[in-house]
């Protein structure tokens, strides 16, 4: 993720820290040109992936309607079973969430009515999660785009970096609940 943002125009690298050296390679804060948007990305050891998914949903938990939790990468949740954040009576957020790793609309889905979460965009296949996905996708979502919108935003980037056609790409992407 960091080599993609790093290099877009659309953001800038705030800081880059490594503030848990057990489970976090690296943080990264970005800041959207446009808008001011604040990115932080957390990217976590393989090793940790428990605790990984286990931040994911707690996350979710204590987002909210204007704050976007992402996951992009390897679909932990097809190796192991995080100790999940407790479902509590304030969830009632609406909190936006995409989920870009393999077939993510069977293994997430289930638990997004549990922390209130509206997922806009995950994928229902095998797939390549490139950061240029999330990129694209992020756009879409400050824009305050339509589902369509997410579909074909990621379709798009995924076409283009794998050398297929739009058609084919969309096949790989859902559109939530």
């Amino acid at each position: 993720m960091s080599r993609y943002f790093k290099k877009s125009k659309k953001w800038k690298l705030l800081s880059s820290t490594n503030p848990d050296k057990k489970y976090l390679i690296e943080t990264l804060e970005f800041q959207h040109i446009g808008t001011g948007t604040l990115l932080t990305a957390h990217a976590y050891r393989g090793s940790e992936m428990k605790k990984c998914l286990e931040d994911y949903f707690a996350a979710l938990q204590s987002g909210g309607p204007d704050k976007l939790v992402a996951f992009i990468g390897h679909n932990g949740l097809m190796d192991t079973s995080p100790t999940l954040p407790e479902q509590t009576k304030t969830a009632k957020k609406q909190t936006p969430t995409i989920v870009l790793c393999c077939i993510s609309d069977r293994y997430f889905a289930p638990h997004f009515q549990r922390y209130q979460a509206n997922p806009l965009l995950l994928t229902s296949q095998l797939m390549y999660p490139g950061s240029f996905i999330l990129h694209d996708a992020i756009e879409v979502w400050l824009k305050n785009g339509k589902p369509d919108d997410y579909l074909q935003a990621a379709a798009a980037a995924y076409a283009k970096n794998q050398k297929i056609s739009t058609k084919a790409a969309k096949t790989i992407f859902s559109l939530g609940l």
